[in-house]
């Protein structure tokens, strides 16, 4: 009964101050703790027979922490101050940008902003916007509440995160440039992946709308590499990731920049952030394998969805013909529909 009964005072006690969910707990513990005491004191007082126990458990009540009687009002847990931006990673996604927020995160240095963090909060449109006019972003805002960037779409606005935050430091992953070449296409730039595929269009809008926004800013052009056809030739992919990295090494001060490579481990890392060393090993994560295979299974599910609402239209057009007796008719509409359908599928 005292455990219920303490949740009901709590809880009525809360909506009656308009405390909030930490107020509620701190009132609900509160409250159990002095049931248990005053409890304690009834039968010690039964039995001892005398008025001391009143008083000394009073007392003890009086000195409980966080104790609404003791203070006669709620006071409230101190709240973590929120993480101020520290590291920048200015490298491109697929140089162990994964493993090196990993990395990060144990280090200290988290919670970590990526492509991952941007599609789970739904910021790409935000993002966008923000990549379209760098001058009237708040990049602040955009990061708010995270210690570390790395990945696309941060990387490629790592001028105007300096700008914005002064005191962090700056990590350019790199890796062999035509290996990086390769697995760009065959992953985050593939005919199959959210940004390309006219298949996804329908689905990830805002997605392909931030794509086309930092590629813009990697390849220096306004349709992110797709005119100039530097997006599908794995040679001028190698040649701008050259060219990305000689940028960021020219735009950022030698003692805030750190080039590094997954393969360098812990000891590069911890020298440049100024920390321990840690005991486990470095993180290796999302190899090249594991992200197509994420990127394919999604494109399938879209295949399906596809299929069904062509085969409904399909279905909808040729009912409404054949009841107007015109069975040649429909079949026609219906074969150019889905010839029309297999190449709309097809990635651009």
């Amino acid at each position: 009964y005292g455990v219920r009964d303490s949740v009901r005072w709590g809880s009525t006690l809360g909506r009656r101050r308009g405390l909030p969910l930490t107020g509620l707990r701190s009132h609900f513990f509160d409250a159990t703790r002095r049931l248990a005491v005053e409890s304690e004191w009834r039968v010690q007082s039964c039995s001892s027979g005398d008025g001391m126990a009143q008083k000394i458990h009073a007392a003890r009540f009086d000195a409980l922490p966080n104790s609404s009687a003791r203070s006669g009002r709620h006071r409230a847990r101190p709240r973590k101050r929120p993480a101020e931006l520290q590291v920048i990673g200015a490298g491109c996604g697929r140089t162990g940008t994964t493993s090196l927020s990993m990395a990060l995160e144990r280090l200290g240095f988290g919670p970590c902003h990526s492509m991952a963090a941007v599609a789970k909060m739904v910021r790409e449109r935000p993002w966008a916007r923000a990549l379209e006019e760098p001058e009237r972003a708040d990049w602040r805002g955009l990061l708010s509440g995270f210690g570390c960037s790395v990945d696309f779409p941060a990387s490629v606005a790592y001028q105007w995160l300096l700008a914005s935050f002064p005191d962090a430091k700056v990590i350019l992953t790199v890796r062999d440039p035509h290996d990086w070449a390769r697995s760009v296409a065959t992953t985050i730039w593939s005919e199959y992946s959210a940004e390309r595929s006219a298949l996804l269009a329908p689905f990830r809008s805002a997605a392909r709308r931030l794509g086309r926004a930092y590629r813009a800013h990697f390849f220096e052009d306004s349709d992110g590499g797709v005119m100039s056809g530097e997006l599908r030739d794995t040679r001028a992919l190698a040649t701008r990731f050259e060219a990305w990295n000689a940028r960021v090494a020219a735009a950022v001060p030698p003692e805030r920049l750190l080039v590094f490579r997954a393969s360098d481990g812990w000891a590069p890392l911890c020298a440049f952030l100024g920390v321990p060393v840690p005991r486990t090993p470095f993180p290796r994560a999302n190899d090249s394998g594991a992200h197509t295979d994420r990127m394919l299974a999604i494109w399938r599910r879209a295949v399906a969805i596809e299929a069904l609402y062509l085969a409904l239209a399909i279905g909808a057009v040729a009912a409404a013909a054949t009841r107007r007796g015109r069975t040649e008719a429909a079949l026609a509409v219906s074969l150019a529909l889905l010839l029309s359908a297999v190449g709309f599928l097809q990635p651009d």
